[in-house]
């Protein structure tokens, strides 16, 4: 086991909506090959209880989340879970989760040669449509936002999950409006370079749901 991640290698992250992490598809040859080329690899909506029997060749489940089961399902809803390379696990650890829909990890800075700490999130938001979604959508941003709040001060952050958030193209950062900011001569002053976006839903201007709404404001305050 290494003790310190080579600098001369990229660290790989993904992100997979696996609707139902089976042993069957832990075991399919394209699945295996296509997680092997990451290091972290986080699921969300693996259905399955907190302390899940499944293991994967070459890695390590380092975080796990899960939603109480309502008695008359017939399975789980949601649930996360992020697995790390056996050569990396002495740099990852999982931090406590208070909400079922969102899992953090620590990469630390020392193993992995960097300047700070990264604190990597995964969140799981069920569709707006959906007997599953949560009753107060804009509870599960406000706890990921006091996270962030927290874990900014102690490191970098990064964010990585399936919102089912439909945001078209409306802006994700703060639009500035000239007519409420006093005119000033600044040299320094560098303006906003605006970068394109290209979204999926982009071709429907009218479909912005409340999750796209509050991702956009959580985007937008950070």
């Amino acid at each position: 086991m290494s003790k310190h991640f080579s600098s001369h290698y990229s660290l790989k992250t993904a992100m997979w909506n696996i609707e139902g992490l089976t042993t069957d598809k832990s075991q399919d040859p394209y699945f295996l090959e296509t997680i092997s080329k990451f290091h972290i690899v986080s699921f969300v909506e693996t259905w399955s209880n907190s302390d899940p029997k499944l293991s994967l060749p070459e890695f390590n489940l380092i975080s796990s989340s899960s939603r109480k089961k309502h008695k008359k399902a017939r399975r789980h809803s949601g649930g996360i879970n992020i697995f790390v390379k056996k050569s990396i696990n002495n740099g990852v650890k999982s931090i406590h989760n208070d909400h079922s829909d969102i899992a953090w990890v620590i990469l630390d800075h020392t193993f992995f040669n960097l300047k700070r700490d990264i604190y990597l999130a995964a969140v799981y938001v069920s569709p707006e449509n959906s007997s599953c979604n949560v009753p107060d959508l804009n509870s599960v941003y406000a706890h990921l936002l006091s996270d962030i709040e927290k874990y900014c001060k102690l490191g970098d952050i990064m964010v990585q999950g399936d919102f089912n958030a439909h945001t078209n193209t409306s802006p994700d950062y703060v639009l500035f409006d000239e007519s409420k900011q006093p005119y000033v001569v600044d040299n320094y002053y560098v303006e906003d370079s605006i970068m394109p976006r290209n979204n999926l839903d982009k071709n429907n201007p009218k479909r912005i749901n409340n999750s796209g709404r509050c991702l956009l404001d959580q985007t937008q305050t950070y």
